[in-house]
């Protein structure tokens, strides 16, 4: 069975019912990061972005970037598109980065609610874009 952005965003809210220890909390909020990524790369593929052409980013800002890019010819929701995007960028990296890799500080169980909101935002533009 072949999974999409959809499997890891419930997987990630399963993760998050009854979490009671900072490790699930960041484990939850990486799984709803990755449920935003793949969200994001199915709207940037279905609306057929141009890329980026910023080659010196990773493939997630380059990502990010191509959706930043989204213009009304590309889909009359261009606007949701890039605030997804801006989303992207901010709250929604520095979480999963802190989720991640900054070990050394807390992470509190809203954090990982902010990311699976994220994630829900990415899967409510993708709906309206294609259902």
């Amino acid at each position: 069975m072949m999974i999409d952005h959809t499997h890891l965003l419930a997987n990630a809210k399963e993760m998050a019912v009854g979490a009671d220890a900072e490790v699930k909390y960041r484990a939850a909020a990486s799984r709803a990061y990755y449920a935003f990524f793949h969200t994001a790369r199915a709207i940037a593929k279905g609306l057929t972005l141009p890329e980026s052409g910023q080659e010196i980013y990773t493939s997630h800002a380059a990502l990010f970037a191509q959706l930043a890019g989204c213009e009304k010819h590309h889909t009359p929701e261009n606007m949701l598109v890039r605030r997804l995007a801006y989303r992207a960028r901010s709250s929604t990296k520095n979480n999963r980065n802190h989720a991640d890799y900054e070990l050394h500080k807390p992470f509190l169980p809203e954090q990982a609610s902010d990311l699976m909101a994220d994630a829900d935002f990415a899967d409510t533009i993708h709906k309206k874009l294609f259902a």
